[in-house]
C-alpha cells in the first residue's frame, strides 16, 4: 500500500514501468495521492500487460479524512481506464471515488461496460457524474454480466445499486 505518499504522475510513470514486470501483485492502493491523467494513462498502460493485477484503488477521498483533494483524475484520466477496460481480462476490482470523471468519463467507463467481462467492483462515488452520467453508466451496466457492485452517489447519498 502506497496510498497518501505524495506519488504524482512521474512517479506513477515508474510504478507503472515496475507494474508491466511484475507478474506477483495482486492489488494495488494508490488512493490519496497526486496521481492525474498522465499517471492514470501509465497505469491503464501497464494493466494491458499486467494479467495479476486484480484490484486497483486510486480513490481521491477517504471516509477518514473526506474534503481531501488528492487524486486528481479528471475525464482524461477515466478515458485511459475506460480503454484499458475494453481490453483487460483480469481486472476485478476499480475503486474511482471521488475522482472527476464527470460526465464526459462516464461515456467512456459505459462503453468499457458493455465489453469488459471481468470487473466484478466498480467504485464511482462521488465523482460528480450528475443524473446524465448516471444514465450512461446504467446503459453500460444493462449490457454487463459480470459486474456484481456498483457504487455510486455523493456524500450525502451513497447509493450501492448492484
Amino acid at each position: 500500500m502506497i496510498a497518501g505518499c505524495s506519488i504524482d504522475d512521474e512517479c506513477c510513470t515508474l510504478i507503472a514501468r515496475g507494474l508491466k514486470a511484475n507478474g506477483k501483485l495482486r492489488g494495488l492502493n494508490l488512493a490519496r495521492n497526486k496521481i492525474a491523467a498522465v499517471g492514470a494513462n501509465e497505469l491503464a498502460d501497464a494493466l494491458l500487460v499486467n494479467k495479476m493485477l486484480l484490484k486497483i484503488h486510486l480513490s481521491m477521498r477517504t471516509v477518514i479524512m473526506p474534503g481531501v483533494v488528492e487524486n486528481p483524475i479528471d475525464e482524461k484520466g477515466w478515458e485511459c481506464f475506460g480503454s484499458m477496460l475494453c481490453k483487460n481480462e483480469t481486472l476485478k476490482w476499480l475503486n474511482l471515488a471521488g475522482t472527476r470523471g464527470g460526465e464526459a468519463g462516464c461515456k467512456f467507463l459505459s462503453e468499457a461496460l458493455k465489453r469488459n467481462k471481468s470487473l466484478r467492483v466498480l467504485n464511482i462515488y462521488d465523482t460528480g457524474i450528475g443524473a446524465a452520467g448516471c444514465k450512461l453508466v446504467a446503459d453500460g451496466v444493462e449490457k454487463n454480466s459480470a459486474l456484481k457492485n456498483l457504487w455510486l452517489g455523493t456524500v450525502s447519498g451513497l447509493m450501492h445499486l448492484i
